[in-house]
């Protein structure tokens, strides 16, 4: 009887093809492209929101100066000055009639300060208002308001210089009030409540501020 050795063989594994290696390295390559991508993406997305964040405070912050500026605007009327020169002057009714009849004096006292009637931006609330007054209107264009519940724009009754780097001229409005804080029989002392309007770069970036101005002591 003839036996036969059964010798078993081992398979060779082909090796990889060339083409499989290329398709291999491509889609790494692909993978970390996007991966890099996402990455850069998310970088750029961070350095934009802080831009955009510095960018708007710069806006707050040239607003509120604005504001700040419309304050002093309306300070300087109230007491009767204007600028000439760059140098805030005081000066009589007669010669800047836009001022209001009550700047009668060049050392004008608290007496002459009291507009006895409303006037463009300045409107008269007595000791103690009735009803709630009606809301300021913000909207009149230089020039254009002719009553005591609209605004007036910075330099519009004072030749204030205007402002850069805003997108509008901010605007101020005056309610005036009278309190006895001297505790003399009729010796009236006019309150001013300032409000203003600043506007930053972009006229969407609004800055109110609001102060009791007390010129009289």
């Amino acid at each position: 009887m003839t036996h036969h050795l059964m010798v078993p063989v081992a398979r060779l594994r082909p090796y990889p093809t060339r083409a499989r290696q290329r398709g291999a390295a491509l889609w790494t390559v692909v993978v970390l492209s996007l991966l890099l991508g996402l990455l850069a993406l998310a970088q750029t997305s961070g350095v934009m929101s802080q831009f955009k964040s510095a960018r708007n405070e710069r806006d707050m912050a040239i607003a509120r100066q604005a504001a700040e500026a419309a304050l002093r605007d309306a300070e300087a009327e109230v007491t009767c000055q204007v600028w000439q020169s760059g140098v805030l002057t005081p000066t009589l009714a007669t010669e800047r009639p836009a001022l209001g009849s009550h700047c009668d004096s060049l050392t004008p006292a608290c007496t002459s300060l009291m507009p006895q009637q409303d006037r463009p931006g300045i409107r008269i609330l007595g000791k103690s208002p009735p009803v709630a007054p009606a809301a300021i209107d913000w909207s009149q264009a230089r020039g254009a308001c002719s009553d005591g519940a609209c605004a007036v724009e910075l330099g519009e009754k004072t030749s204030a210089s205007a402002l850069s780097e805003v997108a509008r001229q901010p605007k101020y409005h005056v309610d005036v009030l009278d309190a006895d804080l001297t505790g003399a029989p009729g010796a009236a002392v006019p309150l001013f409540r300032i409000s203003a309007r600043g506007y930053g770069a972009t006229a969407a970036t609004v800055v109110d501020l609001q102060e009791v101005y007390r010129p009289c002591r």
